[in-house]
């Protein structure tokens, strides 16, 4: 006969008792630093509409980067940066949004293997995931995705680096294929590195959005 299994209740077990309490403490500890993020987000937002920042709305060139002054700016305000780019996609609007949400960048971002504490993916408002580069964790928080209106919004934390939001949109060509606007509201962290600022200032910025149109091409490609 098999030997007998003694079932221990977890009311009287003192290990899942324990493991309980650790659980509900790292909950409280998530909810607490999400709803800072979100205070700090708004200090963003408001300081942007203050300041007279565009909306997400713009246009680029064709499979590569205009020079044109106007279709790129960078704002530096003490350790902040508001880098903007466009490129454009040979797909419509409604097909390239696709790209830009926490799962649809798997598919052209290296190393992108987006984590939600919650155990499950959404693009809801609210949701929290996490990446890593290079050994560093971003956490990332969706504000909107609105695939009628072909936009996405995020706000991200890198803890001891840098802080801020990030808007996707995509607008339909007359001619076909669409063209992806991108912007950027990033501030450095108390502590941090100012070169950490540097992947956001106009030239780093220009090759990120060449990197971003060249891998998506190479995705839609036969």
């Amino acid at each position: 006969m098999p030997p007998t299994t003694q079932f221990v209740s977890k009311r009287h077990d003192p290990f899942s008792q324990t493991l309980d309490v650790v659980k509900q403490q790292h909950f409280r500890h998530v909810i607490s630093f999400v709803e800072a993020l979100r205070r700090y987000t708004n200090r963003l937002h408001v300081g942007s509409r203050r300041e007279g920042r565009p909306g997400s709305h713009g246009l680029g060139g064709r499979y590569r980067l205009r020079s044109s002054g106007l279709r790129h700016e960078s704002d530096v305000i003490g350790m902040r940066r508001t880098p903007s780019g466009t490129f454009e996609l040979p797909v419509s609007a409604a097909q390239a949004i696709g790209f830009f949400t926490p799962e649809g960048e798997r598919d052209w971002v290296p190393g992108w293997n987006p984590a939600y504490p919650s155990g499950e993916a959404s693009e809801s408002a609210g949701t929290v995931f996490t990446t890593e580069a290079g050994g560093v964790e971003t956490i990332w928080i969706v504000q909107r995705i609105d695939r009628d209106e072909y936009s996405s919004e995020y706000s991200r934390v890198t803890p001891g680096y840098h802080a801020g939001t990030v808007n996707v949109h995509c607008a339909d060509h007359v001619g076909g294929g669409c063209v992806v606007i991108v912007r950027y509201d990033v501030s450095l962290l108390p502590g941090g590195d100012p070169t950490a600022l540097h992947a956001y200032d106009d030239s780093a910025f220009d090759a990120m959005m060449g990197e971003w149109a060249a891998a998506v091409v190479q995705v839609l490609s036969p």
